[in-house]
């Protein structure tokens, strides 16, 4: 004797066979029975269309055709007029179950047979309606789940781009603290603290219209193909190399309880924010802790797990002397008047673009020190820079 297959709403077929002694230990069932399950999913039901033996987790209506077009009893006991009833029927016990007398008692409506046929042609031209409002609203939540974080994209995308907030022509152009910058990163590079960069130092620049790019002795390189997007009088463009006293990965060690040295990890970052007070020791204190003691206005990214390419500024320390883990980079500033405004910069859309292309056709963002060096960044004057972080910060409070 066989064991039915069900196929979506139907059993169709049969695949195992059982012997005469286990026929006596089960409930034989045909063609046109419907099967209500009794137990966990209770309640749905299964037509009928082959004959075969089921267990005691099935609940048989004999021959409802005798009273029902078999669709529109699918229908019904489908819906949830009938689902409510047998809950209600079932509860009181942890695990829901129905009987033949719970299910007996349910309150059925029977219209007509030719009504009933009537209904269930509404049905079948209705169900494709029914599953395409289902995708769609599918669809709509999926958006709706994204909406905050692409317009949080978009507003930064806005501000790098030099379109949140509108220009004042008395500002000190970008240039002026560039070259403040490359002044300080040259006294650096002259003491020995930072090395010099591989090819000289990178200088951007606009001439008769296009963008070039400079360093040390070599011959300039035009980039205009690199250039993203325009961007007005008193805007200059960098690589982030140049912005940077150095690009630094964390330290690697295991987390204590006790201990003399912090160490932050990915997860410690929460909203933006740090429980200092909840952060644990290294187990092994960095050999040379100045190189790798975290700063106020330090950018750190994150280069791997979930939240890889995040980033967060520090703007509080503990009293203890903090490190940052292993996957985390961190970003030194050479002037971390810059350090709200390259955040902003590392939500826009141009700098997630920017980590994807480096990412080989792999299609996820690639970061590392090298990709983080190269990236291009749009540097507007400070006083705009004060201008984009208040508008910004009207808009987040606005996305929530």
């Amino acid at each position: 004797m066989a064991i039915p297959i069900k196929a979506a709403n139907t059993f169709f077929s049969t695949a195992e066979r059982i012997i005469p002694e286990g026929l006596k230990k089960s409930r034989f069932v045909e063609a046109g029975d419907f099967l209500l399950t009794n137990s966990m999913s209770f309640g749905r039901p299964y037509i009928m269309k082959t004959s075969g033996c089921i267990h005691d987790g099935w609940l048989v209506l004999r021959k409802p055709d005798l009273a029902f077009d078999v669709d529109f009893l699918y229908s019904l006991l489908s819906s949830s007029m009938m689902f409510d009833q047998f809950s209600k029927a079932a509860a009181g016990s942890a695990v829901k179950n129905l009987n033949i007398d719970k299910v007996k008692k349910a309150l059925v409506p029977i219209p007509p047979l030719a009504e009933q046929r009537r209904i269930v042609e509404s049905i079948d031209e209705l169900m494709p309606l029914v599953e395409e409002y289902g995708r769609l609203e599918d669809a709509r939540e999926a958006l709706d789940a994204a909406l905050p974080d692409r317009l949080r994209k978009s507003v930064l995308q806005m501000a790098v781009q030099s379109n949140l907030v509108e220009q004042d022509p008395a500002d000190e152009p970008a240039s002026v603290l560039l070259d403040l910058i490359r002044e300080e990163r040259a006294k650096l590079i002259k003491e020995k603290r930072i090395k010099v960069p591989k090819g000289g130092e990178p200088v951007i620049y606009r001439e008769n219209g296009s963008w070039f790019e400079h360093s040390g002795r070599s011959i300039p390189v035009y980039i205009d193909d690199e250039i993203p997007f325009e961007i007005p009088e008193g805007w200059e463009w960098s690589r982030m190399d140049s912005l940077c006293r150095s690009i630094q990965y964390g330290h690697t060690s295991s987390a204590s309880v006790n201990g003399s040295v912090k160490i932050l990890h990915i997860t410690d970052i929460q909203n933006g924010k740090v429980a200092w007070e909840a952060i644990p020791f290294c187990k092994d204190n960095p050999k040379d802790l100045e190189s790798c003691a975290l700063q106020i206005d330090d950018v750190l990214i994150a280069r791997t797990g979930g939240t890889v390419g995040k980033s967060f500024v520090v703007k509080s320390l503990p009293e203890q002397p903090s490190v940052f883990a292993s996957y985390l980079i961190r970003l030194s500033l050479v002037n971390t008047k810059l350090a709200d405004y390259i955040n902003r910069y590392l939500g826009s859309s141009w700098y997630w673009q920017q980590l994807v292309e480096a990412a080989s056709g792999t299609g996820q963002p690639n970061v590392n020190s090298k990709a983080l060096g190269k990236l291009l960044v749009p540097v507007p004057p400070h006083a705009e820079q004060h201008r984009i972080a208040e508008r910004v910060e009207i808009f987040m409070t606005l996305i929530g």
